[in-house]
C-alpha cells in the first residue's frame, strides 16, 4: 500500500467527500498524524529493523538510529548465542547505578535532545596505554603544576592535574614499561575522560601514540557522544585510518604526547588513563518511528510523494485507513463518521476496539522496563 491507494481507500470510508478539500492531503501532514497515532497504539512487527551496535568495554553511551522508537533484542550478528545472552532494560537511573557491572543491560535516554542507547556489556579487548599519575609525564609548552589528584577524578580513584596557557599545550608520558598493542594496530579506538572547567576554550584535542616521540600515530580527538561540556568529557581517537610518522613498533609502545589547543589560559585541567579498545559489533532489532518507505527504500517519518510506501502488512494497514478517515471526517467536522470510526478502533462500552483486537492477536516483542526505581540486586530482580 502506498499513498495513492490509500487516498482511494479514504475517498470510500468518506462516502462521497472530496478528499481534496481535506486540510492535511495536500501537504501529507495528515497521513503522519495518522501514523502517529497508530504507533501510539502499536508495535506493528513490520517496522521492524536492524542495525549494527559497535560495542567498547566499560563505554556506556552510543548513538542509536534516529528513528528508534523502542528495542526488542540486543544480539550476537551471528548464530553464536548462548541461552544467558538476554539484554535487561532498565530503568535510566538503575542502569547508571549498576552498569560498572556490565551484566548485558541497557537503557534508552535523551540527553541535550539527543537519543541516547546506553549499554553495558563485559567484551573485553581493552588495554591500558599510560596512567594518570604524575610518575612519568613531563610538562612540555604551555603546561604546569601537574600533580596527582586524589579528590576529583573519572576512573581508580585518581586523576593527573595540570594548568594549560593560551595556545598549543604538550603533555608527555615516557612508560617505565611498554605496551604491546599489535593485535589493536588501526582496529582499535582511543579512549581518555578529560576534565575541562571551561570546555569553551577548547579548540582541539591531540593524542600521539607510539614508540618514540620519532615514531608515533598522531590522532585527533572527539566527544564519544554529545557535544563538549564543563566537567568530564570522554573523548574518542579513532585509530583506524591513520598513518604514522617514521616507523612506529606496536608491540612496544611506550610514549604518549597529549596536545591541548586552548584560546585561554585555564587551571586544573584533569585527565584519566588511555585505554585502547576494540569495538565488539552486535545487533540491536527495533521498532521504528518511521512508517514510511520511499520507492527506492528510504525510510521516513512523513512521505513527500504519493509513491511512498506505508511498512505495513494487510491487517494493520486496514487499521491506518481508518486511522487516516477518522482524523479526515474531524476535519470535515462529519461528528458521525468519525464517531463511528473513533469507536471502530479504540472500542465503547459495547464493543471491543480494533487496535486491542490487533495487541491481542499480535502482541508487540518490545523489552520491557524491569526492576524498580530503587533497584533491587539482579538476583533479588523478576524477570519474568
Amino acid at each position: 500500500m502506498n499513498i495513492t491507494t490509500t487516498k482511494d481507500s479514504l475517498t470510500r470510508k468518506l462516502r462521497g467527500a472530496s478528499i481534496d478539500s481535506v486540510q492535511g492531503i495536500s501537504d501529507y501532514s495528515l497521513f503522519k498524524e495518522a501514523a502517529v497515532n497508530l504507533l501510539i497504539e502499536l508495535n506493528p512487527a513490520e517496522t521492524i529493523r536492524h542495525a549494527t551496535l559497535n560495542v567498547f568495554d566499560g563505554i556506556y553511551d552510543y548513538t542509536p538510529e534516529a528513528d528508534v522508537k523502542s528495542l526488542a533484542d540486543i544480539r550476537p550478528q551471528t548464530y553464536g548465542r548462548s541461552s544467558y545472552d538476554n539484554a535487561q532494560h532498565l530503568y535510566m537511573g538503575a542502569f547508571d547505578r549498576n552498569k560498572g557491572n556490565e551484566l548485558n543491560e541497557f537503557s534508552l535516554e535523551y540527553r541535550d535532545g539527543s537519543k541516547l542507547l546506553r549499554y553495558a556489556r563485559d567484551v573485553g579487548n581493552s588495554i591500558v596505554v599510560d596512567e594518570n599519575t604524575d610518575d612519568n609525564w613531563t610538562a612540555g609548552t604551555g603546561v604546569s603544576n601537574i600533580a596527582e589528584d586524589t579528590i576529583i577524578y573519572a576512573e581508580n580513584s585518581r586523576s593527573l592535574r595540570f594548568d594549560i596557557s593560551s595556545g598549543s599545550n604538550l603533555l608527555t608520558w615516557a612508560g617505565t614499561s611498554t605496551k604491546d598493542l599489535s593485535k589493536h594496530t588501526k582496529r582499535s579506538s582511543f579512549f581518555r575522560w578529560i576534565y575541562l572547567p571551561d570546555a569553551s576554550i577548547i579548540t582541539s584535542i591531540k593524542v600521539r601514540v607510539g614508540s618514540s616521540s620519532a615514531n608515533y600515530y598522531e590522532i585527533t580527538g572527539q566527544i564519544h557522544f554529545g557535544t563538549i561540556r564543563n566537567g568530564w568529557n570522554l573523548y574518542r581517537f579513532d585509530w583506524d585510518g591513520v598513518t604514522d610518522s617514521g616507523t612506529t613498533d606496536e608491540t612496544v609502545i611506550d610514549y604518549v604526547r597529549l596536545e591541548i589547543v586552548a584560546t585561554s589560559a585555564d587551571t586544573d585541567i584533569r585527565i584519566g588513563k588511555m585505554f585502547s579498545k576494540i569495538p565488539t559489533p552486535r545487533e540491536y532489532v527495533y521498532y521504528s518511528n518511521y512508517l514510511f518507505r520511499s520507492a527506492t527504500g528510504t525510510f521516513k517519518e512523513t512521505p513527500s510523494t504519493d509513491t511512498d510506501i506505508i511498512n505495513l502488512d494487510i491487517d494493520s494497514e486496514n487499521l491506518y485507513v481508518y486511522e487516516c478517515a477518522r482524523i479526515a471526517a474531524r476535519e470535515l467536522q462529519n461528528a458521525e463518521l468519525k464517531d463511528e470510526y473513533t469507536s471502530w478502533l479504540y472500542g465503547d462500552a459495547k464493543t471491543v476496539g480494533q487496535y486491542a483486537r490487533y495487541k491481542a492477536s499480535k502482541p508487540s516483542e518490545v523489552k520491557k522496563k524491569v526492576g524498580d526505581y530503587g533497584m533491587k540486586p539482579r538476583w533479588q530482580r523478576n524477570y519474568r
